[in-house]
């Protein structure tokens, strides 16, 4: 990783775990695993949420554990509940999903609300969805290891 002021390096192995864990708990990944034996979808009834009458399904496998709150409907998952880990340490989190657009035949939510405990702490906005883009594979490389504290030249 690479901060201001302090150059490049390792990432903190916890942030590193956290990371990894909310890419796990994205729509996209846990869907690409629907037919993995590891991953258990489980309904685990009902509950309102934002005035719709949600299904709820847990979903586990051995690297995730979330909560989805699904309109029936429209098999749109609105809400994911789920355990974290951030700068203030674990805490209980929410994620409301609104918004849904279709790209290239996938529909998915452009908006999502976040909640950490209960307190909303951000919203996330999606402007543009591209799958598969031409990336720039320089992008990936790790940059020079930079000595913060040596004089400029």
């Amino acid at each position: 990783m690479s901060a201001a002021g302090v150059g490049v390096r390792d990432m903190p192995s916890a942030q590193k775990d956290e990371t990894l864990q909310q890419i796990h708990r994205n729509l996209l990944y846990i869907g690409q695993h629907l037919n993995d034996p590891q991953f258990v979808f489980a309904a685990a009834g009902k509950e309102t949420v934002a005035g719709v009458s949600a299904e709820i399904v847990d979903v586990s496998s051995p690297d995730v554990s979330i909560r989805w709150f699904v309109d029936p409907s429209n098999g749109h998952v609105i809400r994911e509940d789920y355990e974290a880990v951030g700068r203030s340490g674990p805490f209980h989190g929410e994620t409301d999903l609104s918004d849904w657009k279709t790209t290239d035949g996938i529909t998915l939510p452009v908006m999502h609300t976040n909640k950490e405990n209960g307190k909303q702490t951000s919203t996330a906005e999606s402007t543009k969805i591209e799958f598969n883009p031409q990336i720039d594979p320089k992008l990936f490389e790790k940059p020079p290891v930079q000595n913060a504290a040596s004089p400029s030249q």
